[in-house]
Parts: structure tokens; sequence; C-alpha cells
């Protein structure tokens, strides 16, 4: 474990670290809600057939991500720990198709305790789901916060795939059909994840970003070039042909 991800995601592998029990646990509907969401993105996980659609755009996206980035700035940033908080992925990305899911990502200092961090965001009704993720329910929309070191490769990466396609618009199309082909294949959601993978370590490429840079962001559990990942054919011409072709 590097010190870039340090003690924010240092739990075993596999653990359910879902609580009932926390400063959210008197607001009952929200608790309910909160546990029916992770165990619709636990059911989602393990499903052969994706359950999740690839969504067309909606602006609510950023605005309900906005406001709830305000509500942490005014209640978080007083902390030493706090550096900045992030709306990321395809939801933060303008005409953009993606899972309606929204990814914020909350920058903290190395030295920062996931445990002292979780606390703070159990209080304004963020339920710790596993590893350095916390989700919270708003207006009928599932908002999940990454937790990682600011400025880390974790950080810059997804920043930095973001910012490609604000400045490179004209590409917004062809990742979103990528997905939706994606879904309409009936894979699991680990293949979805590992369908994607070589599409945004090339974009990352392009950037200037280097293969340990993404190793260390966690872009890929596995190498992109390795043989022994596999995925369906058409995928892989896919990518060989649009990608690296």
């Amino acid at each position: 474990m590097n010190n870039y991800i340090m003690s924010i995601i240092g739990t075993t592998a596999g653990t359910n670290k879902f609580q009932g029990e926390g400063a959210w646990g008197g607001a009952a509907w929200d608790g309910i809600l909160n546990v029916g969401m992770y165990l619709f993105k636990r059911r989602v996980e393990s499903q052969r057939n994706p359950i999740f659609v690839i969504s067309e755009y909606n602006p609510r996206w950023k605005e309900i991500a906005k406001k709830e980035m305000d509500y942490i700035k005014e209640n978080l940033s007083k902390f030493p720990w706090f550096k900045d908080i992030q709306h990321i992925g395809s939801t933060s990305i303008e005409g953009m198709g993606a899972k309606p899911f929204i990814d914020l990502m909350l920058g903290v200092t190395e030295e920062s305790s996931r445990d002292d961090i979780g606390t703070q965001l159990a209080l304004i009704g963020w339920v710790h789901h596993e590893y350095q993720f916390f989700d919270k329910i708003i207006e009928n929309t599932c908002l999940t916060i990454h937790l990682c070191s600011f400025d880390s490769p974790y950080w810059k990466c997804r920043i930095i795939f973001r910012d490609h396609f604000l400045k490179n618009p004209e590409e917004i199309r062809d990742y979103s059909d990528l997905k939706k082909q994606l879904i309409s294949m009936g894979i699991s959601f680990d293949e979805y994840v590992i369908g994607k993978q070589r599409y945004i370590y090339n974009i990352l490429l392009r950037e200037g970003l280097t293969h340990e840079e993404m190793r260390l962001g966690l872009v890929f559990h596995r190498d992109p070039f390795s043989t022994t990942t596999i995925l369906p054919k058409n995928i892989y011409f896919h990518f060989r042909e649009n990608i690296y072709g």
C-alpha cells in the first residue's frame, strides 16, 4: 500500500464496514434509504447481467453535486485535513451519458485518518460503504464520495480524465457509445469496468500520465495490455481498431 492512498483505504479487502449505527442512526428514513442503496449497489456488483443503465445526460446531476459540495465545504473546510472537493466521473461532463450515480472526490492531507473523516461525514448524512467510499442519497439520486490524498495519482487521474472531455467535447459521444455497447452485451459489472479500462488508459497516456502514475492511481486492476485480461471478442476488436489502430 503506497503512501498516496494512506490509511484511508487501509481496510482489509472484502471486509464489510457498513454500520447500522452512527450519527445518522436517529434519522430513520435517511438510514433506511442508505441501507437500501447499499444493498442495491451490492446487487449490481454481483449480477451477471447489469441492472443499471446508461442514462442520457441530465443537468440536474451538476446541480445536485454543486449543492452538496457547497454543503460539504461549509461543514468540513474548517478541518486541517480538508483540501478540496470535486465533481468527477461521467455525470460531471456535460453531454456525457452515464450511470445516474454522482461521484464526488474529497481530497485530504496524507496524514489524515479515514475514521476521523468518516465521523465528520456521518454527521452530515454520509454512510461508509467500503474502502474509501461513502454514499448518500439526495433527491432519489445516489452520490458517492471517493476519499483520497489531495494531488495524489488517484486524484490527478480522475481530474485529468474529466478535464480531457471538457477540452475535447467531440470525444464525448465515443465514450458514451462504448459504455452503452458494453451494457448491451449483458456482461457483469466487473467486465463492464474492465471493458472501459483501455479507453481510459489511452486517454490518460495522451494527457501525459505514465503507466506507473496510472497504476498508483488505481486506474486499472490489471495491466490493460496483459493477455490475462479476458474481454468479449468484439470489445477487444473495438479497442484494437478504434483506439490503438
